[in-house]
């Protein structure tokens, strides 16, 4: 099985509830730079181990690229889904903490797949200032900058020097946009990769049928999730293009909220036979139902 094959219990595809259910969890991300008890921690004694390491969540992505293994963590009471690992020696803590050192600003995003951001779009929730990417981003959408797309893309290099895995694909494919949107940022991201990676893009065969609503002021409520998803819905994705059979697709964004965007145009392709979907984006918000 490949570690980004679609995870939804036995089936291996996806579904509007399914969706639901994954992203409605908590605990939903992993931020080595952002969290500091993400990070592997030493033990006062270096006995009966030298360390341990806890995260909020494992899948078949991120079991695929973290350096260790990762067990189920039965003593978090609030999270079922949390893992952890001993570290026995000096070596392996010193080698598990340069990982996590040296992808301190990416963001692993837990859904029916991984996906990763390659950073923050704002410094933390109180603040209102971007982060060094996020205004990158900013003034790549708004002005069109060829300065700051030339930053980004220098950023998805080093991204897969950092995660090879990624390279391991058929094709990329992006999140899409309104025929009248004056720049859709990313179309350009995925005709890059696409050319870096010496792999198909399938990006202008996926369309919107219909116009899609704007999805950032969906107000925060019980039922947000599915009032985006239902946008998307409505906005009706269409593919027609050559056969996505067995085919694993990198599917890019510019931006992941709550990932209802990215699951939904998942969804459409893995019902064109699509195996294993690695999600990539280039931000994160600071909060999952606000666009910030």
């Amino acid at each position: 099985m490949n570690f980004f094959d679609i995870d939804q219990s036995s089936e291996r595809t996806l579904s509007y509830e399914g969706i639901l259910e994954k992203l409605n969890q908590e605990n939903k991300r992993i931020c080595f730079g952002q969290y500091d008890k993400q990070k592997p921690k030493e033990h006062e004694t270096k006995k009966p181990y030298y360390g341990a390491i806890n995260l909020p969540f494992t899948n078949e992505g991120f079991d695929g690229i973290f350096p260790a293994d990762l067990f189920p963590n039965k003593q978090d009471e609030h999270n079922n889904r949390s893992v952890w690992r001993s570290i026995k020696t000096e070596e392996e803590f010193n080698e598990i903490t340069q990982w996590c050192e040296d992808r301190k600003d990416y963001v692993y995003l837990n859904g029916c797949f991984l996906t990763i951001a390659l950073g923050m779009y704002i410094q933390h929730k109180e603040a209102s200032s971007l982060t060094e990417l996020g205004e990158i981003i900013r003034q790549t959408k708004e002005r069109k900058c060829p300065i700051s797309l030339k930053k980004i893309e220098k950023r998805i290099d080093t991204f897969f020097d950092k995660h090879p895995e990624y390279k391991n694909v058929d094709g990329i494919c992006a999140v899409p946009g309104n025929k009248n949107k004056p720049y859709h940022l990313p179309n350009d991201l995925a005709n890059y990769i696409a050319k870096q990676l010496n792999k198909p893009n399938y990006t202008n065969h996926l369309h919107l049928a219909r116009q899609k609503e704007s999805i950032k002021e969906v107000t925060k409520d019980k039922g947000f999730l599915k009032q985006k998803l239902d946008i998307w819905k409505n906005a009706a994705p269409t593919y027609g293009g050559p056969s996505l059979e067995n085919k694993r697709l990198l599917l890019v964004d510019d931006n992941y909220q709550s990932g209802a965007s990215i699951h939904y145009v998942a969804m459409v392709l893995c019902g064109h036979g699509v195996c294993s979907i690695y999600g990539l984006c280039m931000t994160k918000t600071a909060r999952d139902t606000a666009n910030d």
